[in-house]
Order: C-alpha cells, then structure tokens, then sequence
C-alpha cells in the first residue's frame, strides 16, 4: 500500500512539474543574456561571502546541488566589490572559494566563512585570518596554502573575475544571481519553493 501511494504521488509531482516547467516564460522566470550557451551545462552561482541573502540562500543552493544531474557542473563565483569592504580581502575570499572546491573541501570551508562572518559577526584583516579559520574547520593547513597559491587557483580567479566582469557588463551586479549555461539568468520573483526553483533550474539548464 505504501509503495503504491509513493508511485502515485510521484507520477502526481511529474505531472505538475511537467506542467509548471511549461509556463517558466522568459521574463517571468528567466532572462536571457548576451553570448553563447556553453558548451557543457553548468549551474554557476555568483554570492559574496559579505552577501546576507547570499547566506540565507545557502539551503536552497546545497538542495539544487543535490538534485542536478551529473553531467552539470555547479560552480560558485566569488564576487568582489561589495560596498565597505576591503578588496584584497574579497579577493582572497575568492581564492579561498576556488581552493576550497579544488580540495572538495566545500563542506567544511565554505559553511565556516559563511558563519564567521555572519554568526559571530567578525571580519579578515588579512589571509593569514582566512588560513586560520580554515584550519579551525579541519581542513588541512599545508595542503590548503599549496593549492592556494598554486597556478591552478590563479587561473580560476582569472576565470570567476572575467565572468563576474561580464555579467556586470549586461547591467546585473546584485548578488545572489544565478546563470545556468552561461545564458539564463534565473529570476526567482514567481517562485514560492524550493521544488519550484529546482525545476526551473533544470527546465534552463535543457533549453
């Protein structure tokens, strides 16, 4: 009986979901930006560690995550430029970002930063403050500063900046912005769930 009930309210949600994912209209849920879709699918968040919806938004962005496929890769851009802050700062929060997805550390690195800025209500003055509270999550300290200040991140930065510098270029800088293929800028302003938000992530990301 159980198992029946579970395949009727599943077919039930895939008839809704098919049903909604017909009316994702563009400007009502989506816009459309300049340049071409990329040549793999990719779900790419621009936040700031400094952003307090950024911050919030957390559950929802690790509830997408679980659900993408696994051929789409989900990248978080790191922005600097938040009004207040120190830029040598956000920089280096944006190669700490980039390690920590390098390091598969994303658990422990990117929740600390989150919560020591806006649970205990502190700030960097300079890396070695970042270097320290990555330690504090346990992640380990040599291996954390090798891939930091290797080629590889600095690549990566060069990228997340040049995609951040794109975006602002088409008139959006407000963060959390999410951009799926490099083409669909997610508007979120009609979508009341996180069951909603999944599927119009996953109707862009097969447009």
């Amino acid at each position: 009986m159980r198992i029946k009930s579970l395949a009727t309210l599943t077919f039930g949600l895939l008839l809704i979901s098919l049903g909604h994912a017909a009316d994702f209209t563009e400007g009502d849920y989506y816009q459309v930006l300049k340049g071409e879709v990329t040549t793999h699918k990719e779900v790419r968040e621009y936040f700031s560690f400094y952003c307090p919806h950024c911050f919030n938004k957390e559950p929802l962005i690790k509830a997408l995550q679980a659900e993408l496929p696994a051929d789409v890769s989900f990248v978080k851009n790191h922005i600097s430029g938040m009004p207040h802050r120190k830029i040598e700062i956000e920089n280096d929060l944006t190669k700490a970002a980039i390690t920590a997805n390098i390091m598969d550390a994303n658990e422990q690195i990117i929740p600390a930063i989150f919560n020591y800025i806006h649970l205990s209500h502190a700030d960097f003055d300079n890396v070695k403050d970042i270097h320290n509270l990555v330690v504090l999550s346990g992640v380990d300290a040599d291996k954390f500063d090798q891939i930091f200040n290797s080629p590889a991140v600095e690549k990566a930065y060069t990228s997340i900046n040049q995609h951040t510098d794109a975006l602002r270029e088409q008139g959006y800088s407000s963060v959390p912005t999410v951009v799926i293929n490099g083409k669909y800028k997610v508007d979120a302003k009609n979508i009341h769930t996180i069951e909603e938000y999944i599927q119009l992530v996953l109707f862009l990301l097969d447009k």
